[in-house]
């Protein structure tokens, strides 16, 4: 940096302390370091209305913000109850389809046993020979 740079650097350094130390004044109703045709009081009930647009522009931000994480939350909530009802029914679904699946091999099972029962029955009679009546 050429020693030309930093002479104008300094003197935008110097410049803004001296500016900082000044609006510092201002803001603080000391004794201002130059002279102003607006009053010292004007100039802090300026600011202390700003500071109370500042603060109310704040709070509706922050009720905007609140309204917003509310809906969202109603949202989460709406959400989450329609995939927990999709999860039962699907949960529902599935025990209807084991069941209807188990209730299959059971009929085929009492389709076995109802074979089994037929064959006893009908070679039970055919072990025994009926018996006629005879008549005089």
């Amino acid at each position: 940096m050429s020693e030309e740079q930093q002479q104008e650097k300094g003197k935008e350094a110097k410049k803004y302390t001296e500016n900082m130390a000044k609006l510092i004044a201002i803001l603080s109703g000391d004794e201002l370091l130059i002279k102003s045709r607006i009053p010292n009081g004007d100039i802090q009930t300026a600011m202390i209305e700003l500071v109370k647009e500042e603060k109310a522009a704040k709070i509706i931000t922050i009720k905007e913000d609140i309204k917003g994480i509310i809906k969202k939350k109603q949202e989460f909530d709406t959400f989450q109850k329609q995939k927990k009802q999709e999860f039962e029914k699907a949960i529902e679904d599935k025990q209807k389809e084991f069941n209807q699946e188990f209730n299959k091999i059971m009929s085929k099972i009492e389709d076995i046993k109802e074979i089994e029962e037929n064959y006893l029955a009908t070679l039970t009679n055919v072990a025994t020979p009926p018996t006629q009546e005879i008549t005089n």
